[in-house]
């Protein structure tokens, strides 16, 4: 199990086996992963530097929301989330040899909310059964 973690906020987690079909990802942190993936936001201020009207604020809040929007559809579509990844990693723990907790367990820890986003992968590493070791 590999995790890029997106500045402590947000982690892609990638399971590897011995077989393809054991290969796969799951974002960590999905709300956070969504917004890293809508691409950044803006600021309330026009190219000279003076302050948006409201109508335009608004019109860059609604642009904002549809590209959020967008990649929330397409994270659901293209990553198993919750119980699906729960399954998933459960049985890739299996397989490869450790002994994980339960799916629901896993999920949970799959769906922690810590701040720290590292946090949470060693929740879902120790969910899996691995001997996770920490300074």
């Amino acid at each position: 199990m590999a995790a890029e973690i997106w500045d402590s906020d947000a982690a892609m987690l990638t399971f590897c086996g011995h077989g393809s079909e054991l290969a796969w990802s799951t974002p960590i942190h999905q709300d956070m992963y969504v917004d890293y993936v809508a691409g950044p936001g803006h600021a309330p201020f026009y190219d000279d530097g003076t302050p948006m009207s409201a109508q335009d604020e608004s019109e860059l809040n609604a642009q904002r929301d549809r590209k959020v929007e967008s990649a929330r559809e397409w994270v659901a579509r293209t990553f198993p989330v919750g119980e699906a990844a729960g399954e998933r990693a459960v049985d890739w723990a299996t397989a490869t040899g450790l002994s994980p907790q339960s799916v629901e367990r896993v999920a949970a820890a799959l769906g922690g909310d810590n701040v720290f986003v590292e946090e949470t992968v060693w929740e879902i590493a120790a969910a899996l059964g691995m001997c996770v070791v920490r300074e």
